[in-house]
């Protein structure tokens, strides 16, 4: 018989070298918390990540249990985040990179959000309070059901973590980078094609996201004036982001 998982998550690596090892008892923690449920932790690497692979894989056999590590053919963010969700087998799919961290109630609180919620196999899980840290240090609300298309024009309206139903798999995906494409496209494609398919966001109480704004992050340069990728959202029309 196959083993039930209630919750999968996802976090793709990409030369975070010492940073894998504070997300990684982050989420040990976590998973302490949240002992009621069965939760397996899926890390998404690639093979010349040396040094952060070293922090993986030793931490993972060592601190964790119920993990599995993958490796991706590149070192693209899409590609490490689809390929964990094509592997992940929780009934809720959690999606977050290797040098974020969420706060000690975070996955309890998600998950009893999920499972009150009659409508819980056709939406997407965010979290209250998005803390950036490191370089930037700001924190903000996000908003619940954002569904006027015309604020995905300015902005990419949401932090990249969310969590989502397995049900609703098939309808995540991330595009492959395109740096014509300007800043953060794979979050901000995706967030249009949910709302085109009428999937909308559940902004979920007391739960903190923290996210490393690294020095040398792709978000420290100008996107001002890039043409975005068609998106169904807009009629198949590019969007100057």
């Amino acid at each position: 018989m196959t083993e039930h998982i209630n919750l999968s998550i996802i976090l793709s690596f990409t030369y975070e070298e010492q940073l894998a090892h504070i997300t990684l008892n982050n989420i040990a923690l976590c998973k302490k918390m949240a002992s009621h449920l069965n939760i397996e932790v899926i890390l998404v690497t690639h093979r010349d990540n040396i040094s952060t692979n070293h922090y993986i894989t030793n931490h993972a056999i060592n601190q964790l249990d119920n993990v599995y590590i993958y490796y991706a053919n590149g070192n693209m963010v899409s590609e490490k985040r689809n390929l964990g969700i094509n592997h992940a087998k929780g009934e809720l799919i959690m999606i977050m990179d290797g040098d974020d961290m969420i706060g000690k109630e975070f996955l309890h609180n998600m998950w009893n959000f999920f499972y009150a919620n009659p409508n819980r196999h056709n939406i997407i899980l965010r979290p209250e309070y998005i803390v950036r840290f490191d370089n930037e240090k700001t924190y903000y609300k996000q908003r619940n059901a954002i569904t006027d298309k015309l604020e995905y024009l300015f902005q990419n309206p949401y932090c990249g973590a969310l969590l989502f139903s397995a049900n609703i798999k098939d309808k995540i995906h991330y595009k492959k980078e395109n740096h014509s494409a300007g800043i953060g496209h794979p979050d901000w494609s995706l967030n249009c094609d949910l709302l085109h398919h009428g999937i909308i966001t559940h902004i979920v109480g007391d739960t903190i996201f923290y996210y490393r704004q690294k020095r040398k992050n792709s978000l420290h340069r100008q996107s001002a004036g890039y043409l975005m990728i068609p998106s169904a959202l807009f009629g198949g029309a590019n969007v100057t982001y």
